[in-house]
């Protein structure tokens, strides 16, 4: 829905290094940016695409987007 391609794959810290932009992500702890790993520090965090998970998850979770209306369960 959002156009971000996902691949799930066991990563080397050499390739976190690289790395424009790193969060993980989870349900209960949405998207969290990774700030630094050892003592490489990325540049923005949260960068871009993170950003853009983090403004969609609180859309959805506050039925902002009546596309993912049906995902929600309300509790009186």
């Amino acid at each position: 829905v959002l156009g971000i391609e996902m691949v799930e794959k066991r990563l080397s810290p050499e390739i976190l290094f690289e790395a424009d932009e790193i969060f993980l992500s989870s349900t209960g702890g949405r998207a969290q940016p990774v700030r630094k790993v050892d003592d490489h520090v990325l540049p923005e965090a949260p960068g871009p695409v993170c950003q853009r998970l983090m403004e969609a998850f609180e859309d959805i979770a506050m039925d902002r987007d009546s596309r993912f209306s049906h995902w929600l369960f309300y509790v009186e």
